[in-house]
C-alpha cells in the first residue's frame, strides 16, 4: 500500500505511535478488512493459547471468538514488523483499531531484562486498542520459571528466588504502561502457577504427570500442558470465570489437538490456577485489587519500593548521589550508568576497582538480591559488617547472574554497601524483602 505509507510519512515523519494511528485510520476509511476478535494475543508465546482459550470460552458458555497475531517475536519487533506486513486480519495494527477486542494480552518478553523497550511497544499497541475501545483490559504475562540452573537468573535454580526476580521487571513494565496509558494494565501470572504445579508434580499429587520437568518442552518454553496453563490464567483472569468449572478437555496447540486431562489431575490444575489469580497482585481478579486507578497506580508504585534498577540514576557519571523511584538515596563513588540492553536491564551500573555504592534502607531486611555480571566480584557489607565477596560460578546463562544474602533480620533502618573488587564489574536490580 505505497500510496497510504506515502501519506502517512507526510502526516506523521517518523514517530512509530502516530504512523500506527494514521494508517489504521486510512484502513479503516477505506474498508479494508472486518472486526473479527473479542481476546486478541500478541508475541511468541501466545502462539498457541488462544485455541486454548477459545475451547474453554465454549465451555463456560461465553461467546467470544479469540485470534492471535501472525506476526511474531518480542514486543518490539513485532511493533516494527507490523508496519511493514500486510494489513489484513493476521495484523494487530488492523485487529486492534477495529475496537472489537476487549481483551489484549501481550507477551512482554525476557521483562528483567527488556524492561522499557517492551514496555513502549506494549503500550503502543494498547494505545490503539484503548483509542477505539477504552473499556478494554490489557495484560502482559510475567515470564516462567526457567528450567535448568544454566539459565536460571540465580547461580541455582532457586524457584521462588527465580520467579520474584521476574516477575519485579513484569511488575516494573505495568507501572510505566499503566502510567503512560492512564489504565490498569495486568499480569498474568505465569511464573507463580507453573513453580506451584512443579511443586505438586514433585510431590506426587497429579495421576498423569511424575516429573516436574513435564511443564517444559525444553530449557525455556512451556509444554503444551504449560501453555493450557498459562492461557487457563489468561482466561480466568480476564473474564473472571471460575476455572474450576472447566472439564479439563480441550481443543487447542499445535494442529488443534485434543488435550485431555483426568478428572482428578484437572481438579488440582484448575485450582491452582484460580488460587493463583484471585491471590496475585495485578492478576485481573485479585481479591483485594483497588476499585479506582489511582488507588491501583500507588498499589504498583508501593510494588516497586523494595526494587532499584537505577533509571532515576542514568545518564550521570563518577561520584554523587541519586534517588530512586522508591525515595532512597543512593551514594555512589567513581560509577557509570549506562544503558545496553544486551548487557543487563535497560539501566544499570559500570563499576571499577574500590567503587563503592550504598544506601540506608528504611524500615530494615529480611533477604538481599542482586544481579552482577559473569566477571564482576562484588563485597557486600551490611551495617559496616561484611557479608564477603560474591563471583559468578558458571558462564553459562543470562548475564545477569543474581545473588541472595537470607536471614540478615534487620527490623530498623540498615545501611548496605558495595563494593567492586574486581577490575571492572557490571550490576542490576537490587531489591529486599521486609522483616517478618
Amino acid at each position: 500500500m505505497p500510496d497510504a505509507m506515502m501519506i502517512v510519512d507526510k502526516l506523521t515523519g517518523t514517530g512509530t505511535y502516530n504512523k500506527i494511528v494514521v494508517l489504521t485510520a486510512l484502513l479503516l476509511i477505506a474498508g479494508v478488512c472486518r472486526a473479527e476478535y473479542d481476546l486478541y494475543c500478541i508475541g511468541s508465546s501466545y502462539i498457541i493459547d488462544h485455541q486454548y482459550i477459545q475451547s474453554m470460552a465454549d465451555s463456560a458458555g461465553i461467546a467470544l471468538k479469540a485470534g492471535r497475531s501472525e506476526i511474531f517475536g518480542n514486543m518490539r519487533s513485532i511493533r516494527v514488523l507490523a508496519e511493514n506486513k500486510p494489513l489484513d486480519s493476521a495484523n494487530p495494527l488492523h485487529e486492534l483499531s477495529t475496537g472489537t477486542a476487549d481483551v489484549l494480552a501481550m507477551t512482554a518478553t525476557r521483562p528483567w531484562l527488556y524492561t522499557e523497550s517492551e514496555a513502549g511497544a506494549c503500550a503502543d499497541f494498547s494505545k490503539l486498542l484503548l483509542e477505539h475501545n477504552p473499556d478494554a483490559r490489557i495484560f502482559i504475562h510475567e515470564y516462567w520459571t526457567v528450567l535448568p540452573p544454566g539459565r536460571s537468573l540465580y547461580q541455582e535454580l532457586h524457584g521462588w528466588d527465580n520467579v520474584r526476580a521476574m516477575r519485579l521487571g513484569a511488575i516494573k513494565i505495568i507501572n510505566l504502561m499503566a502510567n503512560e496509558l492512564n489504565h490498569k494494565v495486568y499480569i498474568v501470572p505465569v511464573g507463580v502457577a507453573v513453580q506451584v504445579m512443579r511443586e505438586k508434580i514433585a510431590a506426587g499429587q497429579l495421576e498423569g504427570y511424575k516429573n516436574p520437568d513435564d511443564l517444559m518442552s525444553d530449557s525455556i518454553h512451556l509444554s503444551e500442558m504449560g501453555r493450557y496453563i498459562q492461557a487457563c490464567l489468561t482466561f480466568c483472569g480476564a473474564y473472571r470465570y471460575d476455572v474450576r468449572n472447566l472439564p479439563g478437555d480441550v481443543v487447542g496447540g499445535r494442529d488443534r489437538r485434543r488435550l485431555k486431562f483426568s478428572p482428578h489431575d484437572a481438579k488440582i490444575i484448575h485450582k491452582v490456577v484460580y488460587d493463583t489469580v484471585r491471590n496475585t497482585p495485578y492478576s485481573g481478579w485479585y481479591k483485594n485489587e483497588p476499585d479506582s486507578l489511582e488507588v491501583y497506580l500507588k498499589h504498583l508504585e508501593a510494588g516497586l519500593r523494595n526494587f532499584e534498577s537505577f533509571d532515576k540514576m542514568y545518564p550521570a557519571c563518577g561520584t554523587g548521589t541519586f534517588t530512586g523511584n522508591n525515595g532512597i538515596v543512593w551514594n555512589y563513588t567513581n560509577i557509570d550508568s549506562s544503558k545496553d540492553e544486551e548487557t543487563m536491564t535497560d539501566a544499570f551500573i559500570i563499576m571499577r576497582r574500590d567503587s563503592s555504592l550504598s544506601a540506608t534502607i528504611p524500615g530494615g531486611i529480611d533477604e538481599l538480591h542482586f544481579a552482577i555480571d559473569k566477571n564482576a566480584e562484588i563485597e557486600v557489607e551490611v551495617d559496616g559488617k561484611s557479608m564477603g565477596k560474591f563471583k559468578p560460578t558458571r558462564q553459562s546463562g543470562w548475564n545477569n547472574h543474581y545473588f541472595k544474602i537470607k536471614d540478615l533480620n534487620k527490623s530498623e533502618n540498615v545501611t548496605i554497601e558495595f563494593t567492586c573488587r574486581s577490575d571492572r564489574a557490571v550490576m542490576d536490580n537490587i531489591w529486599w524483602t521486609a522483616p517478618d
